[in-house]
């Protein structure tokens, strides 16, 4: 036989005089106290309590291993039912198999059940990285360029700047319009291409960070600066910026070329690049 497990406790829906109401996730599916694996950097793999939600998109667990709190990201933490709280569907035949072996769940594990639908706070995008891969990982449209393998290759010598979205908003919107620059050398967050590893300057100084990408948007090449390519036929090209034609193109070169090489390239297809020191 097997374990069947599902990611609340309560009931999914209070009922009222004036007809149904659904409450909104964290209290639908009660993660409390819910056994999880985290896919957090130096935790990857380890085994966990969920404690509480602690803000909008993070939740603090406690480790099986040392009783170490730790605040992570909603998709950093998997249930035993093979879904992240962000509602991510990671329960790959690995997954199950080491749960088995480390007995938390009995015999083959059924199909994973897809959570209570996320409000609006909790959305994710639902772009996956291949029409054929259900468990493949959302694909930010930040994420799309620049781990575009010419692009990626770019950051083991430039830093490439970014800044944080309104339209998404991380920590509560403290960070909104706050620009920084990837530290990553060009490897996606665990190989999965949704986070990068940022630098920026917050209101108690400089942070650094693995943030997902659903975050964070380019940052607009400078005039006389240096810039990547991210799309097009030049992609992943590190250039000069000569000058901007219009409110929509800019004259370009590659850096290292000749001046006389220049060519025409739309301004939202550059993102602001420095040399690393």
């Amino acid at each position: 036989g097997y374990v069947a497990l599902h990611v609340g406790d309560v009931s999914h829906k209070d009922k009222k005089k004036d007809g149904m109401v659904f409450r909104t996730r964290p209290e639908a599916n009660a993660p409390n106290g819910k056994r999880c694996v985290l896919r957090h950097k130096m935790h990857k793999g380890h085994l966990a309590y969920v404690k509480n939600l602690s803000g909008v998109n993070q939740v603090l667990v406690t480790t099986d291993m040392g009783h170490r709190e730790l605040h992570v990201d909603l998709d950093e933490v998997i249930l035993l039912n093979g879904y992240t709280l962000a509602g991510s569907n990671r329960g790959t035949p690995e997954f199950f198999q080491s749960l088995r072996e480390r007995h938390l769940i009995d015999e083959p594990a059924p199909p994973p059940r897809a959570p209570t639908p996320l409000p609006e706070v909790y959305e994710v995008d639902d772009d996956e990285e291949s029409a054929w891969n259900p468990t493949a990982a959302p694909l930010r449209e930040t994420a799309k360029w620049l781990f575009h393998p010419n692009v990626a290759a770019v950051m083991r010598s430039y830093y490439i700047f970014l800044i944080f979205r309104h339209s998404v908003t991380f920590e509560n919107g403290d960070n909104d319009n706050r620009s920084g620059h990837t530290i990553s050398m060009g490897e996606s967050h665990e190989g999965r291409g949704t986070h990068v590893s940022f630098q920026w300057r917050g209101k108690r100084g400089a942070r650094t960070q693995d943030i997902d990408l659903q975050y964070l948007e380019r940052v607009e090449a400078v005039k006389g600066k240096l810039g990547v390519v991210m799309r097009g036929e030049h992609i992943g090209k590190v250039v000069e910026v000569l000058k901007f034609t219009n409110k929509e193109e800019a004259k370009v070169y590659e850096k290292g070329k000749d001046k006389k090489e220049a060519w025409i390239e739309l301004r939202e297809n550059l993102c602001k690049v420095e040399a690393r020191m």
